[in-house]
């Protein structure tokens, strides 16, 4: 997503949220305030950040849309990441979840998964003095299990020089020490990406998909100052904004909203020996015959073979509960409205795969279970 794009969304929410606190003060109101809608429902949501910024998008067209919702509910959306989402799903602090993994424990009884859109988590990196300029870093799938596990520690590394020195992509890495920007806390996005370390590079990353990147890390954690906590996806963003050298793992968006500071995206050798970058197509590709199980949830094959298929990347669940209510009448609506307009609008201009085929189905399939019961 471009930051213009981001700026004008940010707008848009601000003025909702300024014409809100206008009408709480007693200042002029229009028929559409959801103050004056009786029986309108209050959503407040959270989770994770991989998706916030598409929820962002969806919730402020679906708010200031009567047509779409015609009760004038409201929904917010807190990024919290996804662990946070899912605990305070689960307390009925939020009345929906988003999360990019599944609950390993804490589930709620009588809830649904509602995938509701792919995406690829891309390799963002500051490098200053890169000949030339404007080169796309390469990197295969074991030179970023390397990064990431602090056995490549210098950006000239004789790997990475390997993985850049066809005659179609030379270029030459100045010897800058490798800073890892990690989510800090609980997080969806990192447990997608410790997936894909784990079952493309066995040997490096040993260790199962966590959550939690310490937990998943192979080895001990260093404490050098080569491995960075920072919260949420905007944290790592930020940080790899700020410090030549550093390298994170995140949502597309982020990166591309920090693209004129100097942060870009790595180009990642898939099954087909491909370097290819992230972006909604690719991640489209490699979700094209993807498996989806009965209770809404996706299987990655990591041994797909597609010249397009980017290799990482997140699929985003909504959660929400089937008990009948109006508010849970709400939840599925809105997610109606996600799958059905919104993300295939705007998710690809935001940097996400819209779901479409079988997997859109079978994610409405889930939908519909909301407020049945």
């Amino acid at each position: 997503m471009k930051k213009s794009r981001m700026n004008s969304v940010k707008l848009t929410l601000a003025l909702a949220a300024a014409s809100m606190f206008i009408a709480a003060c007693g200042g002029s109101s229009s028929p559409s305030d959801a103050a004056n809608a009786p029986g309108a429902s209050i959503l407040n949501g959270g989770g994770s950040s991989f998706v916030a910024n598409l929820v962002d998008i969806c919730s402020a067209q679906y708010n200031g849309d009567a047509l779409v919702n015609p009760n004038k509910d409201i929904v917010s959306y807190s990024s919290v990441g996804s662990g946070t989402g899912e605990t305070n799903f689960a307390s009925g602090t939020y009345k929906f979840g988003a999360t990019d993994s599944l609950y390993s424990s804490g589930a709620p009884d009588n809830f649904v998964y509602v995938p509701l859109v792919a995406g690829p988590i891309g390799i963002g990196y500051r490098l200053d003095g890169v000949t030339p300029a404007n080169a796309t870093l390469q990197l295969k799938a074991e030179t970023v299990a390397k990064i990431f596990a602090g056995s490549i520690m210098m950006w000239n590394d004789p790997e990475i020089v390997d993985d850049n020195s066809s005659s179609q992509n030379a270029i030459s890495l100045p010897a800058t020490p490798i800073i890892v920007a990690y989510r800090s806390g609980t997080s969806g996005t990192t447990n997608n990406f410790t997936d894909y370390l784990n079952k493309t590079s066995p040997g490096i990353w040993s260790k199962a998909a966590n959550d939690s990147f310490t937990t998943a890390f192979p080895l001990t954690l260093p404490t050098d100052g080569t491995f960075q906590a920072a919260s949420g996806s905007d944290g790592v963003a930020n940080y790899v904004q700020d410090h030549n050298g550093a390298i994170t793992y995140t949502e597309l968006s982020y990166l591309d909203e920090r693209a004129a500071s100097g942060v870009k995206s790595a180009a990642v050798e898939n099954n087909s020996g491909e370097f290819v970058l992230p972006s909604s197509s690719a991640s489209a590709d490699f979700f094209a015959d993807a498996a989806v199980d009965e209770a809404g949830t996706v299987t990655k094959d990591y041994m797909v073979k597609s010249a397009t298929a980017y290799m990482i990347n997140a699929i985003a669940y909504g959660l929400g509960y089937k008990t009948a209510s109006a508010d849970n009448a709400a939840v599925k609506s809105y997610f109606s409205f996600l799958l059905n307009t919104c993300s295939p609008e705007n998710g690809a201009g935001a940097g996400y795969a819209p779901l479409s085929g079988s997997i859109l189905t079978k994610a409405l399939a889930q939908v519909a279970k909301i407020n049945a019961n």
